[in-house]
């Protein structure tokens, strides 16, 4: 017993640290990279990917729903328990995981339980479980090949449901029954959870601190995530119940606001000892497959993107990054969300997504302008950008692992704040709007505002000796290490 509390403890310790330290990039597989020429992405094209995402300085990927399902985002199944075979079924899962670990890269896998369509077991297979769905609550959804189609809603006061979800999962963490868990999902995200879903209450104790129990006791380091149904719930509800990371949409709300108190207001949340047990955290994120992108066809100024993405990665808590969004992508709207990257303009090597959304009008579906090839080598681009924000959060600690202090400034259209750990401090200094501005910083914690060394930006934005003033362009970000 005592071995057992000890290994948790240490496990606990352990998720502490690398949690802060994660990066999440997360992969819509269908839309990323097509290694076969049959116009969808795969897992072997994300697998081929991971040299470019570790050059990014990602070191956890995030799979959208992989599982067998018939909507174009996976997320009415047909099988939790079998890999799509568009994206390259088990085996294309399988060496993306072990590539990973190799890379000592995580993989956290996606899934959304609320729904099952009409070829799912518990549906074609009616007699064999009778009250794992109820049968007069369902949802419409527009299946891969553009019919309308019903899903049904899982019962899960069922006690049958929850022992066949939690064995499913259980394949998951370790699909070859390996006692080193090679093969298996390092964590996994639970999207749209709620306490109420289709007049089923108390779901949160009933439902999920069991199946999250079963998880912890089959794999105690499993990452277990959860993505709320609802905006106002509180991540507390979650990590009561034991999830581990909740995705809170309070910074992603700030930041589309790009209103300066509700920002602070937002970031003072994710890094308060005071309000969030020590093993938990807050995932932050301004796209994603729920919310869509920032960038849309009516936003054009690639600058304020890069703004308020290099905000989400600074400002503290788990940052997520969704796939393309390093490449100042750009939303067609009736896409959603689901645009392919353009890797290459050489069509022999390009690996382009070009398959057909049945919502869409035209088969043009690359998001970014500028190749992804074409940006590597090109120090100025949106990837070296986001490159450059990420390898700093990686090399200092205060960026990863310290308090968020707010620094009162005397403009309204900046924020400025440090992030300290033990003796390291870390200033930003964001020019929320697109006109330049000087930002005056008060005298605050004797800080001496030019024994610093400039991290990212332009040396002109330097205080000068004895100054106090920074004057930044529009929507510019810089960051500074104290010596």
């Amino acid at each position: 017993m005592l071995r057992k509390l000890l290994l948790t403890l240490c496990l606990f310790v352990a998720f502490g640290a690398f949690a802060q330290r994660e990066v999440i990039y997360q992969v819509y597989p269908r839309s990323f990279y097509d290694t076969n020429k049959d116009g969808y992405g795969d897992l072997e094209g994300v697998r081929q990917k991971l040299d470019y995402l570790q050059w990014l300085g990602i070191n956890t990927i995030l799979l959208t729903p992989i599982y067998e399902a018939e909507d174009v985002m996976n997320y009415y199944a047909s099988n939790w328990g079998k890999v799509d075979a568009t994206y390259g079924a088990f085996k294309g899962y399988r060496d993306l995981i072990q590539e990973a670990h190799r890379r000592k890269m995580k993989v956290y896998l996606d899934f959304d339980l609320r729904y099952v369509t009409e070829k799912h077991d518990w549906f074609a297979k009616k007699e064999e479980c009778k009250n794992c769905l109820l049968q007069d609550r369902n949802t419409n959804y527009v299946s891969l090949t553009g019919e309308n189609a019903k899903a049904y809603a899982v019962n899960f006061k069922e006690a049958k449901v929850r022992g066949e979800i939690l064995k499913m999962l259980e394949y998951w963490i370790n699909p070859t029954n390996s006692p080193i868990y090679y093969a298996g999902a390092d964590g996994l995200r639970f999207s749209n959870v709620a306490d109420e879903f289709e007049g089923q209450k108390n779901l949160l104790r009933e439902f999920w601190v069991p199946v999250i129990k079963g998880i912890k006791d089959f794999r105690a380091d499993v990452t277990v995530m959860a993505y709320p149904a609802d905006d106002k719930a509180q991540p507390s509800d979650f990590y009561n119940v034991g999830f581990d990371v909740v995705f809170d949409v309070n910074l992603n709300t700030a930041l589309m606001s790009f209103d300066k108190e509700r920002i602070e207001t937002a970031a003072l949340s994710l890094t308060r000892k005071d309000s969030m047990p020590a093993t938990k955290r807050i995932a932050v994120f301004t796209d994603d497959n729920y919310v869509g992108r920032f960038s849309t066809i009516r936003i054009t100024d690639d600058r304020q993107t890069k703004m308020v993405s290099a905000l989400n990665l600074l400002l503290g808590g788990m940052p997520s990054i969704y796939y393309g969004q390093e490449t100042g992508s750009v939303q067609i709207d009736e896409l959603g969300g689901t645009e392919a990257i353009n890797w290459s303009v050489k069509d022999s090597v390009s690996g382009n997504a070009i398959w057909f959304n049945p919502l869409a009008e035209s088969k043009q579906m690359v998001m970014n302008k500028v190749p992804v090839d074409e940006q590597i080598r090109d120090k100025a681009s949106s990837c070296n950008f986001f490159r450059e924000i990420i390898r700093n959060k990686n090399l200092q600690p205060a960026l990863a692992l310290g308090d968020y202090i707010p620094l009162t400034n005397t403009n309204e259209n900046a924020i400025s704040f440090l992030r300290v750990f033990e003796n390291e401090k870390v200033l930003v200094v964001v020019n929320l709007s697109g006109e330049r501005q000087s930002v005056y910083i008060e005298q605050q914690m004797n800080l001496k505002l030019n024994n610093t060394r400039m991290l990212v930006g332009d040396e002109l934005w330097n205080f000068k000796r004895g100054g106090r003033v920074t004057t930044l362009p529009p929507y510019a970000i810089a960051v500074w290490r104290f010596n």
